[in-house]
């Protein structure tokens, strides 16, 4: 009451509503003050007038990686569809590290990106810790988010370490792919959802409807996989470089 009291005051009154105190406690408002009020909220209601809180951040990472080139998911997340399950589900904002897409992301970018914000580059040699830490629940300005990412190890682990609900997409096109593995293995043990990119629409749903299991630091029954996929990820930078 006292909020209400205090909001419609600023639009300007007639008695009674002027002789009102602030108060915590209704039962000390006379019954006229009270249909004052009852009266000026309706009407702040229907003229669009009352201060209504903003819309909360929620922001979602999608990252391909910075060793090989993903242009399928980065794809996958504008397709119409994936757009209408991010803005369904509360996005407000989207950012992708898209590697060598980059230089045909504008491309790729829709029409119609459904009241959502849309931010891109290639890579950033001081890491996406600045990025995943805008997908996390801030109180009173932003909701929880999501980090949709190909297989990497070290995204992965990264993103768990912060509490993100993750998306793992492993790539395909990778010979000796030890992504889908990886990825398989996290859906199983609770910690992601596992996806391919003609899916995400629906994983996008899944996750936001589900709760990742929490990391607690070592698995033994992931480790095997994931050093696979390290020195898989060390191989493939060792012959680019």
């Amino acid at each position: 009451m006292c909020l209400a009291i205090h909001q419609l005051q600023q639009f300007g009154s007639t008695d009674p509503f002027d002789s009102i105190n602030i108060t915590s406690d209704a039962d000390q408002l006379s019954e006229e003050a009270l249909e004052a009020i009852y009266l000026r909220l309706l009407t702040a209601c229907d003229s669009g007038s009352w201060d209504t809180p903003s819309k909360m951040n929620k922001v979602c990472l999608v990252t391909t990686g910075a060793t090989a080139a993903f242009p399928e998911l980065v794809k996958a997340a504008l397709r119409p569809d994936s757009l209408q399950a991010f803005a369904d589900n509360g996005f407000t904002k989207l950012i992708f590290q898209c590697g060598a897409t980059f230089t045909s992301f504008n491309e790729m970018m829709p029409i119609d990106l459904k009241g959502l914000n849309i931010e891109a580059f290639d890579f950033k040699a001081a890491g996406l810790n600045r990025e995943m830490r805008e997908c996390q629940a801030k109180d009173g300005v932003s909701k929880k988010g999501l980090l949709i990412c190909h297989a990497g190890a070290g995204t992965i682990l990264d993103g768990m370490r912060l509490g993100l609900s993750l998306i793992v997409v492993p790539n395909e096109t990778l010979l000796d792919n030890h992504q889908r593995e990886l990825a398989e293995e996290l859906e199983g043990q609770g910690y992601a959802t596992h996806s391919n990119t003609k899916g995400l629409s629906k994983a996008i749903e899944k996750a936001c409807k589900k709760e990742d299991r929490a990391w607690v630091g070592q698995n033994a029954s992931l480790a095997p996989i994931v050093d696979a996929v390290v020195g898989y990820e060390d191989d493939v930078r060792a012959r680019l470089d």
